[in-house]
């Protein structure tokens, strides 16, 4: 019988805010590319204001027909790789057929290469990792390595066969260390090397729920005891998805398919679901989830949540080789609850690699 590869994976995790470890920190800052941020709010009829401005604040660009060794040019690396922290992610690029390229914040140059472009290119990298049917091949190079400057022989390579690929469309955010240093100078950099580079609007979608069944989450207890007196976390990760996308909860038999709320659930006057979109940096996801537990906590909601989707054609997964295959799932979300502990649930493709 032929062993069937599942279509994604979900990994989950209890733990606090308080934890020593900081390991959502890890889970925020370690995944670099992000195309949405949602807030989920029960028992509020809007989303604070700030949460806006903070998007708005952020400059975002899209650039046309960049060359690739222009991101290992001196200036650019000092200017922007250096002296902020820099996300770049190739546009229009399928990651399962085509050439994509990558900037993390932590300034490795990330390219998923077709086996051909690979073998020309001429520099060292590894067969990809997410999955076994598709042959890609991942190049990085660190940007902010001591060894990595003009006269070196490898710094020469590098230039040399990035000046041989193609030109690519990029999305590019960038928050400079000086907060005196305006993000827009990385537009004025681009536009002086006669490249069109263009503001970026985000996007924001709106759902909102009145007089709407929410689940009663227990956040000590992750799965449904015979007393059932909270909800379990996969039902409760469901029904997130479902407001998401604007789902209205109804338990009527009129229709072939219904959904309803899962038990115990309780009814709440106002619920409000707030998504952005455009290319997010994950700086901006820690000062959500910093609002946001406070904010919780002034307002006494029972719990919130935010939702981070990662680009489906990112050529990474946290730190790890991305494939789309089935579905190209790269997402995670916070369930947030008062007493500074919380559900971590993380959604990726089938043949990625768990973080």
């Amino acid at each position: 019988m032929k062993r069937v590869v599942p279509t994604g994976k979900l990994i989950f995790e209890r733990t606090s805010f308080l934890n020593e470890n900081e390991k959502h920190l890890q889970c925020i800052l370690t995944h670099s590319f992000n195309s949405s941020i949602g807030v989920f709010l029960p028992e509020h009829d809007c989303v604070p204001r700030i949460l806006g401005d903070m998007m708005d604040d952020q400059m975002s660009y899209y650039v046309e027909q960049v060359p690739l060794n222009l991101l290992t040019e001196t200036d650019f690396i000092k200017g922007f790789v250096q002296a902020g922290s820099l996300c770049m992610i190739s546009y229009g690029t399928c990651i399962d057929s085509d050439d994509c390229v990558a900037v993390t914040p932590e300034g490795m140059l990330v390219m998923s290469l077709c086996k051909d472009t690979y073998q020309r290119c001429g520099l060292d990298g590894h067969l990809s990792k997410a999955g076994k049917n598709i042959e890609k091949f991942v190049v990085k190079v660190d940007l902010k390595s001591d060894k990595f400057y003009p006269g070196t022989k490898y710094y020469d390579r590098v230039q040399w066969c990035l000046s041989q690929m193609a030109n690519f469309d990029f999305l590019v955010t960038w928050i400079p260390n000086d907060g005196k240093v305006c993000p827009s100078s990385i537009q004025n950099f681009f536009k002086t090397k006669s490249i069109q580079c263009n503001r970026l609007k985000v996007n924001k979608t709106n759902h909102e729920f009145k007089n709407f069944n929410i689940p009663i989450i227990d956040p000590a207890v992750i799965e449904t005891d015979s007393e059932q007196k909270s909800c379990n976390y996969d039902e409760v990760f469901e029904w997130l998805g479902a407001c998401a996308v604007g789902i209205d909860d109804y338990e009527g038999d009129d229709y072939l398919s219904t959904y309803s709320c899962p038990t115990p659930n309780k009814q709440a006057s106002y619920c409000i679901y707030t998504q952005y979109e455009g290319i997010i940096h994950p700086s901006i996801v820690k000062q959500y989830i910093n609002y946001l537990r406070q904010f919780m906590k002034d307002k006494k909601l029972p719990w919130s949540s935010v939702t981070v989707h990662g680009f489906v054609d990112s050529p990474l997964s946290w730190i790890y080789d991305h494939g789309f295959h089935n579905n190209g799932d790269n997402i995670y979300t916070f369930l947030m609850f008062p007493n500074d502990e919380y559900w971590l649930y993380r959604a990726i493709g089938g043949q990625d690699i768990c973080p």
